[in-house]
């Protein structure tokens, strides 16, 4: 070994374990794997549910591989909701005679009888009519969806319309979850107008919804079962939509691990 590759290894070698796992906390979860600027190559571990980087200085954290999308239709869940919300105030004012913000939820969960007081106190307090989906708005939504998964060329692992709220899954994207979110709320609020379903001011859908981080196989396949499960726990025959895949074990650096059947 050349003097200059040895002096230039034995500086990246002496890199305290602890400085590079302080380093690759401040990166963002998605380029962590960037953070020493060397190649690494990730190994899915599925009995300790971690991701581990072949590399004699440090582990990684797990890489992002897809999110858990759900969002809720307008004036289904505001940002009082007795359940608790992720909201941090209440913009309209009106709302709080009806019920405190409480931020995150609740541990102890309300009783469904307070749940329907509270939303027949509240919905004729909106500016905007609640209107939950029937199942020729769900085929909408659905269609709508479709043009989005394919036009955007997501990967949707999963996907659930319900009544007066979504669950999707889908791969990680150059897009970010939120814009993703966005891109799906608003090819079907377009699908709703044009079709005389909603008037052109009404919101459709009740916010920017939510996001979870899912970096394991074990994550994304429970993520998806849940979703799956969601109608028929609703009582309703199981969703399938063409726009769904069926998940392959893809992960950030390594690809699909399952072959489809």
């Amino acid at each position: 070994m050349r003097r200059e590759d040895r002096e230039t290894a034995s500086n990246v070698l002496a890199i305290p374990m602890h400085v590079a796992h302080d380093r690759a906390r401040r990166e963002d979860r998605e380029t962590a794997s960037d953070v020493l600027a060397i190649p690494l190559y990730f190994i899915h571990n599925p009995s300790r549910r971690t991701s581990l980087a072949v590399s004699r200085l440090r582990r990684t954290p797990n890489m992002v591989a897809a999110y858990h999308l759900i969002w809720s239709a307008y004036g289904t869940w505001l940002p009082n909701d007795p359940r608790g919300s992720s909201s941090h105030e209440v913009r309209n004012s009106v709302l709080l005679e009806v019920g405190a913000l409480h931020h995150g939820r609740k541990r102890i969960q309300p009783c469904a009888a307070d749940i329907r007081a509270f939303y027949h106190k509240a919905e004729p307090l909106l500016k905007h009519a609640v209107l939950r989906f029937d199942d020729d708005d769900i085929i909408r939504i659905s269609v709508a969806f479709a043009d989005v998964v394919k036009n955007c060329g997501y990967t949707c692992y999963g996907c659930a319309i319900m009544w007066d709220h979504v669950h999707m899954c889908i791969r990680k994207h150059r897009h970010k979850a939120e814009e993703m979110i966005f891109n799906f709320q608003e090819a079907s609020r377009s699908k709703f107008v044009e079709e005389g379903r909603r008037t052109s001011d009404h919101p459709v859908w009740g916010g920017p919804g939510w996001k979870v981080y899912l970096d394991t196989c074990d994550d994304i396949e429970r993520v998806i079962r849940y979703i799956e499960a969601n109608p028929s726990k609703a009582g309703w025959p199981a969703q399938k939509w063409p726009f769904v895949e069926q998940y392959d074990g893809w992960l950030p650096g390594i690809g699909a691990t399952k072959k489809k059947p």
